[in-house]
């Protein structure tokens, strides 16, 4: 794991030019995976033709188990793979096995057993007060993350979308760090995918991310 503050691994790509904020929806069913990391790659490859502004942003949301962890780590791995920057973010203070090593982790400042032992609730209740949390730990977070000097930023989402999509929490975090600047991958559950019920619930629940953050 790099630490803060010390050269980048990769070359530094330049950045996006001004008015070429992505705010994107997209789809990740199993059958429409390939299509939607062609967007991302498509979209972070013009990166380098234009001139520079902050730093790109990417979210990943979705349902409790569409493998938001899962991509955060393939991603970060191919991104690596192919030279550039980037810096990852898990903001799930209830996971435990995740399958990449983050860089800044929520965990550092909130953790649930804590919040349960403190606030006497249940493990549901401190994931909510946990998301409210959130708000009160940005601005430190923030100075961490920019102290990378990074091109990029991959957030891992929490588990239960709606603590981040529904809490004002999340839209604070991604307005703090600039939502001009952010692209939201919205991961579709392949299992519930399967029956048309499934599929149609889970582009509203995509339209309503899209909604809440443009």
């Amino acid at each position: 794991m790099r630490k803060a503050g010390t050269p980048p691994l990769a070359r530094k790509a330049p950045r996006y030019a001004n008015g070429m904020a992505n705010r994107v929806c997209l789809s990740t069913t199993k059958s429409e995976y390939s299509f939607s990391l062609v967007n991302i790659v498509n979209l972070f490859s013009l990166h380098r033709y234009y001139s520079p502004i902050d730093m790109i942003n990417l979210y990943f949301i979705g349902s409790a188990g569409s493998g938001k962890s899962s991509l955060t780590g393939a991603f970060l791995g191919w991104m690596q793979r192919q030279g550039y920057d980037v810096v990852t973010v898990n903001l799930d203070p209830g996971i435990e096995n995740s399958p990449y090593v983050p860089d800044v982790d929520i965990r550092e400042w909130i953790k649930l057993d804590d919040i349960m032992e403190d606030y006497s609730v249940g493990p549901n209740g401190a994931q909510i007060i946990a998301a409210d949390m959130l708000a009160l730990n940005i601005n430190e977070m923030k100075e961490i993350i920019e102290s990378f000097e990074t091109e990029y930023v991959i957030f891992d989402t929490p588990g239960q979308m709606e603590l981040f999509t529904l809490r004002q929490s999340g839209k604070v975090l991604v307005d703090s760090f600039g939502a001009n600047n952010s692209m939201i991958g919205f991961l579709y559950d392949p299992v519930v995918s399967k029956i048309p019920s499934g599929f149609v619930t889970l582009k509203l629940q995509g339209a309503s991310v899209h909604v809440r953050f443009n």
